[in-house]
């Protein structure tokens, strides 16, 4: 079953997959790969909340294991629930402080949705990874921009571009003041 679920879900046929993930999760309650199968499945069904009762379950049977706790939390974004997204990845970046990966994913469905503020509160916590800092600050960037705080976002893309000079859509926010060829 659990191949099966991974040949449909290549296909992108997720109701066919889904079929398949639960019976092999429900086969093997304590396999984790079947469980994070099935809460994926939920996910890319538009299901979010089979898949936060998935990754609330996975979290409780591996409670040391972050995974868990980061697709939760995007799990949370995606469904709109940014203050619990936000405490779980606060969890999850406990549990591996050098991910910034995943919390800019997670900013970035939040940033998506419109939630500047909250996305601002992810990308903040990025920056504590010390991990891709030039990223981090282009979309924090775009965040102040969105926010209408045009020098901060002046700032955050200053920071980017001195990380990173080649990055063309930093360079297209900057003016031509603060684009010294190096």
């Amino acid at each position: 079953h659990e191949l099966m679920g991974k040949i449909y879900t290549k296909r992108k046929q997720y109701e066919e997959a889904f079929t398949h993930f639960r019976v092999a999760a429900l086969a093997a309650p304590n396999d984790k790969r079947a469980r994070h199968n099935l809460a994926l499945c939920y996910f890319d069904l538009g299901k979010y909340e089979g898949a936060i009762k998935q990754y609330l379950r996975i979290i409780e049977l591996w409670p040391s294991d972050p995974k868990g706790y980061f697709l939760l939390a995007k799990t949370y974004a995606k469904d709109r629930q940014y203050d619990r997204a936000l405490s779980t990845l606060r969890k999850a970046h406990q549990m591996r402080p050098d991910d910034a990966q995943d919390i800019v994913g997670v900013g970035d469905v939040i940033y998506e949705q419109g939630d500047y503020a909250k996305a601002k509160e992810a990308y903040a916590l990025a920056l504590e990874t010390k991990k891709d800092p030039g990223l981090v600050h282009k979309k924090l960037g775009f965040v102040y921009k969105s926010l209408g705080d045009p020098p901060k976002a002046l700032e955050a893309f200053r920071r980017s571009f001195a990380i990173n000079a080649v990055d063309e859509e930093v360079k297209k926010e900057l003016g031509p003041q603060d684009i010294v060829e190096k």
